[in-house]
């Protein structure tokens, strides 16, 4: 008797791993459509420069298209980024931007994009200038509908960074909307 109760115990631990793992199998595709690899993330990029992550830090931040998207850490310099082929192509606001290598009080240390008007299928390239110097190690280089966001990292150095910003379809390489802004980075704030 005792036997068959020992059984009936180890089936249901049994069941309970097994329930277990497909739970974390199924959440781990989740965590990956959200496009960056766990280094990259805003969560990441918080924890690094020591600050919280508040979720709805900044009525300002729009979510988006319909998906939940990870809050820039604050502080921050946003950048919006309008992606309009009728009118403007991309148009940036403010350009330049500027941040702090060390910031002071009510100074920020990181840029976040944060993009409107990304069709499904299209992906904003952010690419430092070749032979301008690497400031943001920590870059996340691409954002891809339905994402709408992505953030410099903390400035490896102080100085000006000149990058290309421009958008490709999905399926092709072609460079479309163009456009060359910065990030001034300046030293202690």
């Amino acid at each position: 008797m005792s036997f068959t109760v020992s059984s009936r115990s180890n089936l249901q631990i049994g069941f309970a791993v097994v329930f277990t793992i497909a739970l974390l199998i199924l959440a781990a595709p989740a965590t990956a459509q959200s496009g960056a690899a766990p280094s990259d993330t805003a969560a990441s990029e918080a924890a690094q420069a020591g600050q919280g992550q508040a979720d709805d830090a900044r009525p300002d931040q729009a979510r988006g298209q319909g998906q939940e998207e990870e809050a820039c850490p604050d502080p921050f310099a946003q950048v919006d980024v309008t992606v309009d082929p009728e009118s403007e192509p991309l148009l940036l606001e403010p350009d330049p931007v500027e941040i702090y290598l060390n910031p002071g009080e009510g100074q920020v240390g990181l840029v976040c994009w944060v993009v409107t008007g990304l069709a499904e299928g299209q992906t904003l390239h952010i690419e430092g200038k070749e032979g301008e110097p690497d400031l943001f190690p920590n870059l996340q280089r691409t954002i891809t509908a339905p994402r709408d966001r992505a953030t410099s990292g903390l400035p490896s150095a102080s100085g000006s960074w000149t990058y290309s910003l421009w958008i490709t379809e999905e399926g092709s390489n072609e460079k479309l909307h163009f456009t060359d802004p910065e990030v001034i980075v300046r030293g202690d704030g």
